[in-house]
């Protein structure tokens, strides 16, 4: 059934139904012969789970930090292996996109060479991490997770909505890097949540997952080109960094106003009749 709830399961049933489907793809993922393909993979099954998480947090007491952070700690160790990968995509957009000055791009990526050469994230780490989730594997079956209730999960889908709304407002109100990946983070936590509840009814579903994948996108690409402006401050400096600079604020603001204009729809409703509408649509699932 993949990562979705489905009838006849309770939402303690599902968790650890996805749970346990998400680890075993994310150990897959890891033996993949493309190490960057399937360290990118793995990490966006970490996502996943820390998402269904957070979800259900009021449920989970004192486990939703224990094993929230045991997630993020693999997701860390495999980062820095997926960041110059992502790195250099970015600055392929920024090539396809923008004339850059002869030699900028060549630059750029040589300091991207270099950050690879010093970066961690090679066979010990992903070794390192597989087996740890081996570990957590045969853990989860085990929770207790009798006091886990649809209650939860409508409040954690409350919860997710607004924290994004308010995460958009002060990226908007206050620009800065930092804010802009938050609000990222909070957008991906929605997008995973609603596509965990994509059988309460497929085609509005599908079409709100997919306008907040365009958003998490277009907030991704705004965080790889932050990442690239910082690299611009390393080492030594370049005749084409100003121009380099300048493309990657262009582009930012582009990219910003993009995300900003997808955020008025999205975040038009209250947080409360958002949730109240959520909590509707389920039960008449549950009934059908």
């Amino acid at each position: 059934m993949g990562y979705r709830f489905k009838t006849g399961e309770t939402v303690a049933v599902a968790l650890h139904r996805i749970l346990r489907e998400q680890i075993e793809g994310a150990i897959a993922d890891l033996r993949h012969p493309d190490r960057a393909y399937g360290v990118h993979e793995a990490r966006k099954r970490f996502k996943r789970c820390r998402s269904l998480l957070r979800l259900l947090r009021s449920g989970l007491n004192d486990r939703f930090q224990t094993e929230n952070q045991r997630l993020r700690q693999m997701g860390h160790a495999l980062a820095a292996l997926r960041e110059v990968a992502a790195l250099r995509e970015a600055l392929q957009r920024l090539q396809a996109e923008q004339r850059l000055p002869a030699g900028a791009a060549a630059a750029m990526g040589r300091r991207l060479a270099a950050r690879r050469r010093s970066s961690r994230g090679g066979a010990a780490e992903i070794a390192q991490v597989q087996e740890q989730l081996i570990a957590w594997w045969g853990g989860v079956a085990g929770w207790p997770l009798a006091a886990v209730t649809e209650a939860d999960l409508f409040r954690g889908l409350e919860r997710s909505y607004q924290r994004g709304r308010r995460a958009w407002r002060a990226a908007t109100a206050a620009p800065s890097a930092e804010r802009y990946h938050e609000w990222r983070k909070r957008v991906k936590d929605l997008g995973y949540q609603l596509r965990l509840l994509t059988e309460l009814w497929p085609i509005p579903m599908a079409a709100w997952q997919q306008e907040l994948d365009r958003l998490a996108d277009l907030l991704g690409d705004d965080h790889d080109l932050a990442a690239l402006s910082e690299l611009l401050q390393e080492g030594p400096r370049r005749p084409t960094d100003d121009a380099m600079a300048a493309a990657i604020t262009q582009s930012q603001q582009w990219l910003r106003r993009e995300a900003d204009r997808l955020a008025r729809r999205i975040y038009a409703e209250r947080p409360a009749a958002f949730g109240h509408r959520m909590v509707r649509w389920w039960r008449a699932w549950q009934r059908d």
